[in-house]
């Protein structure tokens, strides 16, 4: 599947770059896999590429809006927002497929793109403190 991108200019043409969903079995003719780490990490706990839906959660609940999470690791993840959309610097990030929780603050801005570093994980599923009781709702 491939959606018509923005062009970019280089020194010898003018080219469309495409948006393409790519598979695991496109990315290994590349040498890629889904879930590799990004070379040259310097993390401690490398983050792996991923296409996941997530949800971003800010001020107890009162703000949520689905992401797209890019990376994650076990200390932090990246994630895009839909545009015109903000993060706070608390948020709690749910990934859906895997039902975990994260609360996380945010260490980096990228216009819609953040990086966050996790403070706490739990399972949806599982006992939640006190103050995340209210995430439950979103099971």
């Amino acid at each position: 599947m491939a959606k018509a991108g923005r062009r970019i200019a280089s020194s010898k043409a003018v080219i469309t770059a495409l948006d393409i969903v790519m598979t695991d079995s496109h990315l290994a003719d590349t040498g890629l896999a889904l879930g590799a780490p990004h070379e040259g990490e310097q993390r401690t706990a490398p983050r792996k590429r991923v296409v996941l839906g997530g949800l971003a959660i800010c001020n107890n609940g009162s703000f949520t809006t689905k992401c797209r999470i890019k990376d994650i690791s076990e200390t932090g993840a990246r994630f895009v927002l839909p545009k015109g959309q903000v993060a706070a610097e608390n948020t709690i990030l749910i990934e859906i497929q895997t039902r975990v929780v994260h609360e996380a603050t945010v260490a980096r801005i990228d216009a819609t793109e953040y990086g966050l570093e996790f403070t706490s994980t739990y399972a949806l599923d599982g006992p939640l403190p006190g103050n995340l009781q209210f995430v439950k709702r979103f099971r």
